[in-house]
């Protein structure tokens, strides 16, 4: 299953600093630690074009509310709504 993340290549900046500052925007053990886990998220996750024929066919059927296909992210939208309605404290769901 896809991730709910869009894999750009944005957030991999150093691909654009030139040579001479390569060594500007390096991290520590806890920034590297964070970017490997959004790598591998974003590594998962949708193509911008995939994301595009969604937004497309959802702006082609006029539908205002435009979510990926992916049933775990519905079933999140759908326990985030119930717990509105039941004015209840948002469900953090475990894995």
């Amino acid at each position: 299953m896809k991730g709910p993340a869009l894999e750009t290549g944005g957030w991999k900046s150093s691909r654009n600093r030139p040579a001479e500052l390569a060594e500007q925007g390096t991290y520590g053990e806890r920034g590297r630690a964070w970017g490997a886990g959004l790598a591998a998220r974003l590594a998962s996750g949708y193509p911008p074009s995939e994301v595009a024929d969604q937004v497309f066919h959802g702006i082609r059927d006029n539908r205002f509310y435009i979510v990926p296909a992916q049933p775990d992210l519905k079933a999140r939208i759908g326990l985030r709504a119930q717990d509105l309605l039941g004015l209840r404290n948002p469900t953090i769901p475990m894995g």
